[in-house]
């Protein structure tokens, strides 16, 4: 099965829909990562921990959608390259994301988060979205997912932090 949303047509990604897949919406950031990661970091690696889970997941099909790469990153505006948007953009895009795949007739949205300033609004967003739309709208980041598998990794620190061994070692791997 492909994952990946936008490899997709129109028809396949509703027959998914009737089909009961659940959409997993990467969320990441345009932001500086030190002088060594691109500003790309955190939306293609969560991108990539979507993927791989989608590929692995048997009980329910998945469908990835091309990552969210506008987050709240206000704090990393000083350091060059980052693109910022407020918490009131920030949940308009996601409403709008919701409402999409809604007219899709998809019943659910599993939001996967990559940046650290994402964690707190997009708490509010998904509590929010659910009731609005009345279907489940779950948000977790994927550091969270699997931290005993993180930290048996880890050599130098307890966990992913901002541009760190972690984020530069999925980094390497994924480049």
């Amino acid at each position: 099965m492909e994952h990946r949303w936008e490899r997709l047509t129109g028809p396949e990604l509703k027959a998914l829909a009737r089909q009961g897949a659940l959409p997993v919406l990467p969320v990441g950031s345009l932001e500086q990562h030190g002088p060594h990661l691109p500003v790309w970091t955190d939306s293609a690696i969560a991108h990539a921990m979507c993927l791989a889970a989608a590929k692995l997941a048997e009980d329910v099909p998945a469908v990835v959608l091309p990552p969210l790469w506008t987050g709240l990153s206000e704090h990393h505006l000083p350091f060059g390259g980052t693109i910022s948007v407020d918490h009131a953009t920030f949940h308009a895009l996601l409403r709008c994301v919701v409402r999409s795949l809604l007219a899709c007739g998809f019943d659910r949205l599993l939001v996967v988060n990559g940046h650290g300033g994402n964690i707190e609004p997009l708490a509010v967003s998904a509590r929010e979205l659910a009731h609005e739309f009345a279907i489940p709208v779950v948000a977790t980041s994927w550091p969270s997912v699997a931290p005993q598998v993180i930290g048996a990794t880890l050599t130098t620190q307890p966990g992913v932090m901002h541009a760190c061994e972690a984020e530069t070692s999925l980094w390497l791997a994924l480049d």
